[in-house]
């Protein structure tokens, strides 16, 4: 099992790539209206921050960190929330791959559409 700091890294990562998907989506044109309504990442990216919210709860609102709280101590909690805000991270980013590969392959077929076939084939 991954431990809090290694968790947290691969968060990091995660999330600075899938930030520069959703920048570059919505500069990629005239999609802005269906970008607005392609809501799926911005969900997984609201359960992220539900998973570290509750992860911090179990750090510092634990009367002692290391005694168990049920059966698994604060640290543990943390760390499954952690991991589970990691797993919609990674949803996240998928989601917003494949709206952006959709739309930039929505472009390419207005590309080539609009170039005569003569000048395809010269």
């Amino acid at each position: 099992m991954a431990t809090l700091n290694e968790l947290w890294l691969r968060l990091i990562e995660i999330h600075q790539h899938t930030k520069e998907l959703i920048l570059k989506s919505e500069e990629s044109g005239p999609e802005k209206i269906e970008f607005r309504a392609f809501l799926q990442p911005l969900k997984e990216q609201r359960d992220v921050l539900e998973h570290i919210i509750r992860a911090q709860a179990a750090l510092h609102l634990s009367a002692e960190p290391s005694k168990p709280e049920g059966d698994f101590s604060a640290e543990e909690i943390a760390i499954k929330n952690l991991d589970k805000a990691v797993s919609h991270a990674y949803r996240a980013f998928f989601d917003q791959a494949d709206f952006m590969s959709i739309t930039l392959r929505k472009k390419l077929v207005v590309f080539f559409l609009l170039i005569p076939i003569r000048r395809l084939t010269t």
